[in-house]
């Protein structure tokens, strides 16, 4: 038995604490030892019994329970002097705690333990009931009716053909179906605003970077065409409506290939409207001042602000990938983007800390309104195309976006099925050009 336990244990059985010194004569005995009587006495004071040491506590609640004492340094003391079987009890975790205190820095300790019976008491748990849930009838608060603007977003097009060298029947990159149904969809929502987010059309044989096949020739005006009809569509169908075009690295062909082959023609204005946009520019071009559509500058520069958070603009990034694209975009955006250019459904956001709160930024693109079948020039073996179009709700302060994916020639939308259709002959009809039926 070590000189410690020996002394522990004789406390414990010491009935007259006065007599406590009486031990040491005892101890010598028993033990051998050449301890001093004053070395005694502290040693003494450092082993008392583990009951007269400190605060100790046990309190059971059921099937578990919380041993705490201070003064004891260890987990063994702790169960000892609060009695605890272990028989009975499981100990599931345990902290020990230490500190400093007074002059000489006496150090003090602190242990408690959780503990769970082996064997749970089924009398302890509340036994499970049936609930009953009765439904109450209670006021909604209702959206306040149409205070939100909305916005039909229509992007990469593609506008211009390849002619059939038998027939000459001019065969559209555009897809009419989905031209169609962002038509119907219009119809649905009843737009506020319109906007045409870059390369609606193509202008195929205006790029240095691609051979020209002679089917492409001469296809940039049929394209204004078309397009002009279906903005008269637009217009027709929603007089109220502001339609804006911001044009996209496609359109930026037509200024590049002016100021490489013929220079002198850049900048070209009629002498009646100086102020007015450079006749061989796609605004002019497409009578814009007379239609009422709004051209936002030139390529990369365009763009429209639906509120301070959320920008419209054609974009210049592009990642191979699905989701990858916005994901790029968001990563360090400080607002909302909605852009075009990659041809894909996309979407991603983040939560960014601001002055007042917290809001959500995000990046969008609604995909393409082009075909996905290979016959756009430069497109390359399996397409990650798909076709889309935009809807957009915001307010002053708030702004959610819908990407409607067209499959097939037809879209859902707000519950309801809709279907394009193929408006080649009537195109051809109305616009006396024969080639594009």
């Amino acid at each position: 038995m070590s000189k410690n336990s020996w002394i522990r244990k004789k406390l414990s059985e010491l009935k007259d604490k006065r007599k406590v010194l009486e031990l040491y004569e005892q101890f010598v005995l028993e033990t051998n030892s050449k301890m001093t009587k004053r070395s005694f006495e502290r040693q003494l004071y450092k082993v008392r019994p583990l009951q007269e040491s400190g605060r100790a506590s046990f309190e059971e609640t059921g099937n578990y329970g919380v041993a705490e004492a201070t003064r004891v340094k260890t987990l063994d003391d702790l169960i000892q002097v609060c009695k605890i079987d272990l028989d009975v009890w499981n100990i599931d975790r345990h902290v020990i705690n230490k500190w400093e205190t007074g002059l000489d820095q006496v150090a003090l300790f602190q242990v408690k333990a959780w503990l769970s019976k082996k064997v749970l008491n089924k009398t302890q748990f509340e036994p499970l009931k049936r609930i009953e849930i009765t439904p109450q009838k209670i006021d909604l608060a209702m959206g306040e009716k149409r205070k939100a603007k909305v916005a039909l977003v229509l992007a990469d097009a593609q506008m211009g053909y390849s002619r059939d060298q038998q027939t000459g029947r001019l065969i559209p990159f555009h897809d009419r179906n989905v031209w169609d149904t962002a038509l119907q969809i219009a119809y649905e929502i009843r737009p506020d605003l319109i906007v045409y987010n870059g390369d609606m059309f193509d202008l195929t044989n205006w790029s240095s970077k691609f051979l020209h096949y002679p089917s492409n020739d001469q296809t940039l005006l049929p394209a204004m065409i078309e397009l002009a009809w279906w903005d008269a569509e637009m217009r027709f169908l929603f007089p109220y409506a502001a339609r804006k075009f911001i044009p996209g690295n496609h359109e930026d062909r037509l200024i590049k290939a002016i100021v490489v082959n013929q220079a002198q023609a850049y900048g070209l204005k009629c002498v009646d409207n100086l102020e007015g946009y450079d006749v061989l520019s796609i605004p002019n071009l497409m009578g814009m001042d007379i239609s009422g559509l709004e051209y936002l500058g030139d390529y990369p520069n365009g763009q429209y602000w639906l509120n301070e958070d959320v920008r419209i603009s054609h974009g210049e990034t592009i990642r191979s990938g699905g989701g990858k694209t916005v994901a790029a975009i968001v990563r360090d955006a400080v607002h909302s983007e909605i852009v075009g250019h990659i041809h894909r459904v996309e979407y991603a956001a983040k939560t960014k800390d601001v002055h007042n709160g917290r809001r959500i930024v995000f990046a969008t693109s609604f995909g393409t309104m082009a075909h996905i079948d290979g016959r756009v020039p430069a497109s390359k073996g399996d397409i990650d195309w798909q076709q889309g179009i935009g809807v957009v709700y915001w307010t002053k302060d708030s702004c959610t976006s819908y990407s409607v994916p067209i499959s097939d020639n037809a879209a859902i939308f707000n519950g309801k099925v809709f279907k394009g259709k193929d408006r080649g002959k009537q195109i051809a009809k109305d616009t006396g050009w024969r080639t594009l039926e």
